[in-house]
């Protein structure tokens, strides 16, 4: 578990993900756009695909791996 000051401060929260502070508007602008690209996913591969990515923003990353953790928590919770 991370200690308090290993993390990244938020400026803002955007679609439930918080936008670290310390970027510039330009940065913040593309890891919106990032974000709402991950929004427009529909297919479980395509969202794992994208939270493996490296080269995407950490931010549009967590997005797509909580998707992801929610397509498959779904089915599981009918089972009960």
């Amino acid at each position: 578990m991370a200690k308090d000051k290993e993390t990244i401060p938020f400026c803002e929260t955007y679609r439930g993900i918080g936008v670290h502070i310390f970027q510039s508007p330009e940065r913040i602008r593309k890891v919106k756009r990032a974000v709402d690209n991950v929004y427009a996913i529909g297919a479980l591969d395509k969202l794992y695909a994208y939270a493996c990515e490296p080269r995407n923003p950490p931010e549009a990353r967590l997005f797509a791996a909580l998707r992801c953790f929610k397509w498959v928590e779904r089915p599981v919770l009918r089972l009960r």
